[in-house]
């Protein structure tokens, strides 16, 4: 991770209110990874399961639905410091009812989500606030 991209992760909502040195441990608690896509890659697909929680962290996607016929619909785009497919995450094997397909060259984070709605063994003050964090990002959301 480049200090550019903890700079976004540490304003994103699911970040917020968190010290550097928590933030740190937090991205090795949930086996966080980076992958770069290109342009229209495709980085989540209708019908697979997802395990992570996605977050931008350079370029921005559009989070798609497609219909019967194979019209596609933006339904959101998320930026820097967005998250998506929380939901399906949390819900492990449900199948994806979109795409997530990059609007331009993308970095994405991804979060292992089991490890986050798991408290780790030292029941750290920090993983608390990041499941609260992520409570309220799934709650504006759903509202």
């Amino acid at each position: 991770m480049t200090s550019k991209d903890i700079a976004v992760i540490k304003k994103s909502q699911l970040f917020l209110g968190m010290e550097d040195n928590e933030v740190d441990h937090l991205l090795g608690c949930l086996s966080a990874a980076g992958r770069d896509y290109k342009k229209n890659q495709i980085i989540l697909h209708s019908g697979d399961s997802t395990n992570s929680i996605g977050m931008v962290i350079s370029g921005r996607v559009h989070i798609l639905k497609e219909d019967f016929w194979g019209n596609r619909n933006i339904i959101t785009e998320a930026l820097p410091g967005d998250v998506f497919a929380e939901g399906y995450a949390c819900t492990q094997g449900t199948e994806l009812e979109i795409s997530v397909v990059p609007a331009e060259d993308s970095r994405i984070l991804f979060l292992e989500v089991r490890r986050l709605i798991t408290t780790c063994p030292n029941s750290c003050a920090f993983h608390v606030k990041l499941v609260r964090n992520l409570l309220s990002v799934m709650a504006r959301k759903n509202l």
